[in-house]
């Protein structure tokens, strides 16, 4: 007896379109969490460890190796930076550059890259802070700016008054203290003036006009505390 087979099916076209995209992104990196394995301040370069393993079209899935040399990016600006250390487990974002970056690394100018790699991992740039959910954070409030290191914090808060660890300092310049020193400087450049002068009679008018308005020298209006500034 004859027994037909039926034909193995053959996949069509858009399975093969999805299969040549998806094979073809699996190669693409554009951003993924890690943790860092070394730094080194002093360049600002760290091997990191990326924490999302790469998933292929035919199932596989690999563990990607560490990145070696990677730029550590921090807030910073030709005056001025803002760092903190960095240590083996500390989370970061890596982004991928979507082009090469070595030559740009080197030149630190515009020019076009040697290498016509694309969202390659060679490429990659570490931003540090990024955690899971799963990692308790320090920050106590969503109403005021905080610094944390280690079991110490600075806290500014809507007010601007600051407090450092237990201690709290209150705001550098409130409105209050900015009109009455803007006062007091005022009455300060009336009797400079008198005193250039070299008038006896006006130096002496406007030194009792002086020590009338501030016999105890200028005083802060909101804590009064009394500064040495006084005309003898």
């Amino acid at each position: 007896m004859n027994v037909t087979r039926a034909p193995a099916s053959q996949p069509n076209l858009i399975t093969v379109i999805q299969h040549v995209i998806a094979d073809a992104l699996s190669s693409v990196h554009t951003a993924f969490p890690a943790q860092i394995d070394k730094y080194d301040y002093m360049t600002a370069k760290a091997d990191v460890k990326p924490l999302i393993n790469a998933i292929y079209p035919d199932g596989s899935v690999m563990e990607f190796p560490i990145i070696p040399n990677v730029p550590v990016v921090w807030p910073r600006t030709s005056l001025g930076s803002i760092s903190f250390p960095l240590q083996r487990g500390d989370g970061c974002l890596i982004v991928c550059s979507e082009r090469s970056i070595d030559d740009w690394l080197l030149l630190s100018e515009q020019h076009t890259p040697s290498d016509p790699r694309m969202f390659d991992l060679n490429d990659a740039i570490a931003i540090p802070g990024l955690y899971s959910f799963a990692s308790q954070t320090k920050i106590t409030g969503n109403d005021k700016f905080e610094i944390h290191y280690k079991d110490q914090q600075v806290t500014i808060d809507e007010s601007g008054n600051i407090a450092i660890g237990g201690t709290s300092l209150q705001a550098l310049m409130t409105s209050a203290y900015s009109t009455a020193l803007t006062t007091y400087l005022s009455a300060l450049q009336t009797l400079t003036k008198a005193i250039a002068s070299l008038n006896p009679t006006t130096i002496a008018a406007a030194l009792l006009v002086f020590n009338v308005l501030y016999p105890s020298g200028f005083v802060v209006p909101s804590n009064g505390e009394t500064s040495k500034v006084k005309a003898q």
